[in-house]
């Protein structure tokens, strides 16, 4: 398929030690200069390099040989506009695993029988969520794939106060540019002639690369795939992308093809919306997504994004070397997502990579809920307290519920202003309640001795000694269960 062609061109061109530069020969500046004067040959003003791609409208996923694919990867937007929304549930069809194709379920379906499926000129699949069939017929559409490998060099200030976390990161987008075949296969011809009247024996015949400034790309005009994180905020100026053209001759196997790479530095803020209904205990997903600028997103034709092995290796490496005093890693998640764009009012295709985390609760069990266990018992201690005392048992009450109020300023420094209640947030409140309550009973308990009714008054109060720590356990039970909170 065509992206593993590209995938294969990544590794030799950037891992290949064998396309360098030519002896005595300035292939480069020819290169610049060669560009400079045929703007008109290398076809810069046909906006980007789109490749037409005759299939069903979207990828299938997986694309390894052999493997039968079970859901839709990437939905071309020019798709979306071919069909009625009426006749497709976009955001079912992009989420959901296929149930059968064609008719036939997908765990019974062979991979011939789906190679010769792809060959008829429409498929029907239904999808395990909906009973709905969808028909797509196939047809031709302008795209161009461009993959991505994100590296992230570090993240520090996770900050759920204010939504963000700080990171520094670079991203490297490579992708074909057909535009400018026919010039890096001149250069590369007038190279090889040179190093013959040199007498250099070659080994350069595979093909070349140059560096490109980003001044000398936005000098000319020319017109690329721009793909940016979503929501970051920079922290630095703006450091200019370099750019390579690497150039395959081609041999038996892949035809010869230029691969243009880009590569940028970020650091900064990258805003994200935390979900905080489990804190402490709470987990969380630091995700860098990257989407094409919005101008692209209306094109021609549609991106087509996939992170490279090299992506994925650093997503891993990001995973294993992770630390944070607050914060633990627990996984990493690489791929395709639906994220909608206000620009042109639907869902596009984005890559993505994020990091999954879960904070570190300790410092809550031993800073907060071990001293609040401690303040309550202190609270319940005015049951072995004679009745008679009522001015003892009543200070110490308020004293502890005072106290318990002072830890609502601690977690306050932790967390935004919520628009829910968190677990340690209901934790507490169900703490004031049982702190508060032992006020009341120790006031009813001195009527029933002012009213005579003492031996009532030290029943109450005897069943007081086990229902408060009872009630008060089977309520925190309850919030774990509430909350599905796992102490893993």
């Amino acid at each position: 398929m065509y992206i593993f062609k590209f995938i294969f061109t990544f590794y030799f061109l950037i891992l290949g030690a064998s396309i360098q530069a030519f002896e005595g020969y300035d292939e480069c500046g020819e290169l610049k200069a060669a560009i400079k004067q045929s703007i008109a040959k290398a076809n810069y003003d046909d906006g980007l390099p789109w490749i037409t791609r005759s299939d069903f409208g979207f990828t299938f996923y997986p694309e390894n040989d052999g493997d039968v694919p079970d859901y839709a990867e990437n939905i071309y937007h020019q798709t979306k506009t071919a069909y009625d929304d009426n006749d497709v549930d976009w955001n079912t069809f992009w989420a959901e695993n296929f149930d059968t194709i064609n008719g036939i379920k997908i765990n019974e379906l062979e991979y011939e029988e789906y190679k010769k499926i792809l060959s008829d000129e429409s498929i029907t699949i239904k999808t395990v969520a909906s009973d709905k069939e969808f028909i797509f017929t196939k047809r031709d559409t302008e795209v161009l794939e461009v993959l991505i490998s994100p590296n992230v060099d570090g993240i520090y200030a996770i900050d759920p106060k204010n939504g963000s976390f700080s990171a520094k990161f670079s991203l490297k987008t490579l992708w074909e540019d057909y535009r400018l075949l026919n010039i890096t296969k001149e250069i590369h011809t007038k190279g090889m002639e040179s190093q013959k009247r040199l007498g250099v024996e070659s080994i350069y015949d595979q093909g070349f690369y140059c560096v490109l400034s980003e001044r000398f790309i936005e000098e000319l005009g020319l017109d690329y795939p721009k793909i940016e994180p979503k929501n970051f905020q920079s922290q630095q100026d703006k450091i200019p992308a370099t750019f390579s053209l690497n150039y395959y001759a081609g041999d038996l196997d892949i035809d010869e093809h230029v691969v243009i790479e880009k590569n940028q530095i970020f650091q900064g803020k990258i805003l994200k919306d935390y979900k905080l209904k489990k804190f402490p205990f709470d987990e969380q997903s630091l995700d860098f997504y990257f989407v094409p600028v919005e101008n692209y997103t209306n094109a021609a034709g549609s991106i087509i994004l996939a992170v490279t092995e090299l992506g994925v290796d650093a997503a891993d490496t990001l995973y294993s070397t992770f630390k944070n005093n607050n914060w633990e890693s627990i996984d990493y998640n690489f791929g395709t997502a639906s994220n909608y764009s206000t620009y042109i009012g639907e869902n596009i295709n984005v890559q993505y990579i994020s990091l999954d985390i879960k904070r570190n609760f300790e410092y809550y069990i031993f800073k907060l809920l071990l001293p609040i266990l401690l303040l309550l018992g202190l609270t319940w201690s005015i049951f072995w307290i004679d009745l008679h005392d009522l001015e003892t048992r009543i200070t110490i009450s308020i004293v502890t519920f005072l106290a318990l109020i002072a830890y609502n300023f601690v977690i306050d420094n932790d967390l935004a202003k919520l628009s829910y209640l968190t677990f340690l947030d209901c934790v507490v409140l169900v703490s004031y309640l049982f702190a508060g309550l032992p006020t009341f009973m120790a006031i009813y308990c001195k009527q029933k001795v002012i009213n005579n009714e003492i031996e009532w008054g030290q029943k109450i109060n005897s069943i007081s000694k086990v229902a408060f720590p009872a009630f008060y356990a089977l309520s925190l039970g309850f919030l774990v269960v509430l909350f599905e909170i796992n102490f893993n």
